[in-house]
Order: C-alpha cells, then sequence, then structure tokens
C-alpha cells in the first residue's frame, strides 16, 4: 500500500524553490455534503481527467477533474482514501 502523505509531502518539497509554493501547491478541505476537497496545483503536462464516480451511498462517492496543470477531487466522507489514492495516481503518471 503506497503512504499516500509521504509521496505528496516529497512532491510539494521536491517543488518549493522559494518562488513556486507562493501561488501553488496542494489543499485538503472539507465541503459540507458531508465531505472532502482536494487541489493540487502547479504542475506541467499532466494527464486530463473527468471522472464521476457514484459509488453506492451519498457519503460514498467521487468526482475528478484535472486538467494539464492542476487537480480538483471531491468525494464523500466515506471515499477519503479513495480521494488521495487519484491524487496521488494524478501526480505520479506523465503524459
Amino acid at each position: 500500500m503506497k503512504d499516500f502523505l509521504t509521496i505528496i509531502n516529497t512532491w510539494y518539497q521536491s517543488k518549493c524553490d522559494g518562488v513556486w509554493e507562493h501561488s501553488y501547491g496542494f489543499s485538503l478541505d472539507n465541503i459540507d455534503n458531508p465531505g472532502w476537497c482536494i487541489r493540487i496545483t502547479g504542475e506541467n503536462s499532466k494527464e486530463i481527467w473527468d471522472i464521476t464516480n457514484s459509488i453506492d451511498t451519498e457519503d460514498n462517492w467521487l468526482i475528478i477533474k484535472s486538467d494539464n496543470h492542476s487537480f480538483t477531487g471531491y468525494s464523500g466522507v466515506l471515499s477519503f482514501n479513495k480521494l488521495l489514492e487519484y491524487a496521488v495516481n494524478w501526480l505520479e503518471v506523465d503524459s
């Protein structure tokens, strides 16, 4: 199993150069559905994803949108690990 937090921390540390981190980065927030939101910005040439995955309940769902430079994912409270997995996979895949 991947250690999601270590991968995200290593990615973030690799990007920080005294300038990049003032405009870009990683954010995690809660949403009022209830659920989670992950945003990643400041990448180059990543895959474009458009995923809507209603799993089985109002607490267990995913919506992911990305372009070449940013990732935004939302999930229900029960899908947080899956959302982290998608975020890490997007960071690791080169287009």
